[in-house]
């Protein structure tokens, strides 16, 4: 059960990360960094919780 709840705790923050990559490249209007930027950090601290993800398990 442990790690069905990890898998989905995981699942949950790659969609949280990808929402806020994916959003100032639809409205520009969201933020003042670029979507580059953006998609750098956000896939960082994908691969970190990951990693934290992959230790507990």
């Amino acid at each position: 059960m442990k790690d069905v709840l990890a898998a989905v705790q995981m699942m949950g923050t790659q969609v949280l990360a990808l929402t806020r990559a994916f959003t100032p490249l639809v409205n520009s209007s969201v933020g003042k960094v670029t979507p580059a930027q953006t998609t750098a950090q956000e896939t960082q601290t994908v691969a970190q919780t990951a990693r934290v993800a992959a230790q507990v398990a």
